[in-house]
């Protein structure tokens, strides 16, 4: 496949993105540099905030991790910044800029306009946390795009203002690097001291509101004390248990639910986990029960490489990584009852949960490097060639029907 060009090892593509952290828009972003690496492609990264899991491993692999610092989105200096990095651009010779999320389109892809670089905005959820004048400033950058792509269906269609683009928005799935997650999984789980004896729920999640993980500890509450009283399972089997993985806002909420429903002793909190991976083998069932904002969830893909049944919410892109009744099962959101439902059927029934975890496995071998990639690679090859015609952005007139 022919790259963009790369002259005296200048750098062929920028990824512009928050942060390095290991999940959400920011750990695709790292996990897709280090893998085109590997495929011969010459990279530099450029974030907000110059830290996370895999800001080490990028910089071996990829160069010197490039800051930004733009905190505010007006202020005195926020200008001047994006005229920097456009300068940034130039002089590192950046052929393409791939903008990750939505302060990297506002702010990367207006420096890669000023700079005359081609750029891809990237649409990785379905946009309902932003604010209405960043979803204004979004719209307007991504008309100045030579590219717009989204992780899933849902998050394409999400995008207001397709209509006036030019060209219609490309659907470019997450990545799963499967043998990284299993030579993972085989390690003992940092944290294992922390993980309670029993049939074990799990999420993977920022504790954000609109992530509704309150849901997750409703359902798992209802396993002891359920609507009116009754219990769903009653004194039979393991003692159910929620472990959740990750950080953010709505920790408080969380123990306070559990509080609520008596089950403070049986919901973990277990904050940021670098070893996801290695949690999952102790865990039953994944859960992921959004009321919005969802694209394709890297969670999902995580509990489906473990070979964990799913239960989600119909939010998003979980209906295109979770087949009802194959690999898990989809909820409404807000609806624990059904969460619960569907976990006692597991509990109950481990040939059908075992049936479900291999399907699941299946179905996240699909979204391996080397299925994914090639599709990146077109992409820019394509925008590559524009550029080598003098065409950085289409005319409305090549938008396809």
């Amino acid at each position: 496949m022919s790259r963009p060009e790369q002259q005296g090892g200048r750098a062929a593509l920028l990824h512009v993105v928050y942060d390095l952290i290991r999940g959400g828009s920011e750990g695709q972003c790292a996990l897709t540099a280090l893998h085109l690496a590997r495929r011969g492609w010459s990279q530099r990264v450029a974030v907000f905030r110059r830290r996370g899991f895999f800001l080490e491993e990028v910089e071996r692999h990829c160069g010197p991790v490039h800051e930004i610092r733009i905190r505010h989105l007006v202020a005195s200096e926020t200008w001047k910044e994006v005229r920097r990095l456009a300068a940034f651009l130039r002089d590192t010779g950046v052929g393409i800029v791939h903008a990750w999320d939505m302060d990297a389109v506002i702010f990367g892809g207006l420096a890669a306009r000023i700079a005359g670089i081609p750029f891809v905005s990237s649409h990785r959820d379905t946009g309902e946390i932003y604010p209405w004048y960043k979803q204004v400033l979004r719209a307007q950058v991504d008309r100045l795009a030579s590219r717009v792509i989204a992780n899933c269906q849902a998050a394409a269609a999400s995008v207001r203002w397709r209509r006036w683009l030019h060209r219609d928005v490309e659907v470019v799935p997450n990545l799963l690097d499967l043998d990284r997650f299993d030579t993972e999984s085989l390690e003992i789980f940092s944290r294992a001291e922390s993980v309670p004896r029993g049939w074990n729920a799990v999420v993977v999640s920022r504790l954000d509101p609109e992530k509704d993980i309150v849901c997750a500890v409703e359902a798992v509450g209802r396993f002891y004390v359920g609507d009116g009283g009754k219990a769903v399972a009653p004194g039979r089997g393991p003692k159910v248990n929620l472990v959740v993985a990750g950080a953010g806002p709505e920790r408080e909420a969380l123990r306070a639910a559990a509080a609520r429903w008596a089950i403070g002793d049986k919901v973990v909190l277990l904050g940021d986990v670098p070893d996801v991976p290695a949690l999952l083998k102790h865990a039953r069932v994944g859960l992921l029960l959004p009321q919005s904002n969802e694209g394709l969830s890297n969670a999902i893909l995580e509990y489906m490489a473990a070979g964990l049944p799913v239960i989600a919410t119909q939010c998003g892109g979980n209906s295109e990584l979770v087949e009802h009744g194959v690999t898990g099962w989809l909820v409404p959101p807000r609806s624990p009852a059904a969460v619960s439902h569907f976990m006692a059927r597991l509990l109950e029934d481990p040939d059908l949960a075992a049936r479900m975890g291999q399907a699941a496995r299946g179905q996240a071998e699909k979204f391996r490097p080397d299925i994914i990639l090639p599709r990146l690679e077109t992409l820019y090859c394509s925008i590559a060639g524009e550029r080598t015609r003098g065409s950085g952005v289409p005319s409305q007139d090549s938008r396809s029907t």
